[in-house]
């Protein structure tokens, strides 16, 4: 049934349906539909828990302006990129040495 309603809207239609968005208009719905008498607590619970990730968001953005605005970035892909291979223990320590030099050398 699904994959005859994704037919008829058609590939531009699938990508649209294809997006957090979506999800984000549809998820309530479906929560409203399945504990109407609890919508509002679970959509509050919902709202919460994402707001609360705000902080924690803010940082990561931060931090990696910080490390576009100060070329480290480049340093930080060397830094992991061995370790992919060899798993996470493989870290290039002198390439982390260098990123903490510069990121102090920009405060």
């Amino acid at each position: 049934m699904t994959e005859l309603t994704i037919r008829a809207i058609g590939v531009a239609g699938r990508q649209r349906l294809n997006t957090a968005w979506t999800l984000i208009a549809i998820l309530p719905l479906l929560v409203a539909m399945a504990d109407p008498d609890r919508f509002w607590q679970i959509i509050g619970f919902a709202a919460q828990a994402l707001f609360g990730t705000v902080p924690i968001v803010a940082i990561a953005v931060f931090l990696i302006a910080l490390l576009k605005a100060t070329g480290a970035e480049n340093l930080v892909a060397k830094a992991f990129a061995d370790s992919r291979n060899s798993g996470p223990a493989n870290i290039n320590t002198e390439s982390i040495r260098v990123i903490v030099v510069s990121c102090k050398a920009c405060m």
